[in-house]
């Protein structure tokens, strides 16, 4: 899902020149860019599950995931210390890698309104989130 500088056309928001260093970013641009990850995340995610390219069995996988963090039901209560918690970003993370991996990465790209470097943290934590669950059970979602 890691896409690195890769810019659409017509995103010059976003466009890196490689003869041109980038002006470093103010805290509040950077806290603004992370507040906005989650929505963006949400966007990204409306939008493939709208996307004929995507298959059914990875929208499934999301839509239960999204299910199972609604319900009040969890593996780990929530009232346990860090690992109640700990259970439903996994589980989530699980479900965007899961989604993501289905479409080309031009398509993630495109459905993300967000900067590059958001974009690579949402890819590093849903990898993070895809390594702390079983192969076994990974390949149960989606072979």
């Amino acid at each position: 899902m890691t896409l690195g500088n890769v810019n659409p056309p017509g995103n010059d928001a976003h466009r890196i020149d490689d003869g041109v260093p980038v002006p470093a970013r103010t805290t509040p641009q950077l806290l603004t860019e992370a507040a906005l990850a989650g929505p963006h995340l949400l966007l990204m995610i409306g939008r493939l599950l709208k996307d004929p390219r995507v298959a059914l069995r990875r929208k499934l996988v999301a839509v239960g995931v999204a299910g199972y963090l609604l319900s009040p039901l969890d593996l780990i209560p929530d009232f346990v210390p860090m690992l109640g918690q700990l259970d439903d970003l996994v589980l989530a993370a699980v479900a965007v890698k899961v989604l993501s991996d289905g479409v080309a990465p031009e398509v993630l790209r495109q459905y993300w309104p967000g900067s590059d470097d958001a974009f690579d943290l949402v890819s590093a934590v849903s990898e993070w989130g895809a390594e702390m669950v079983p192969t076994r059970l990974r390949r149960l979602l989606v072979p």
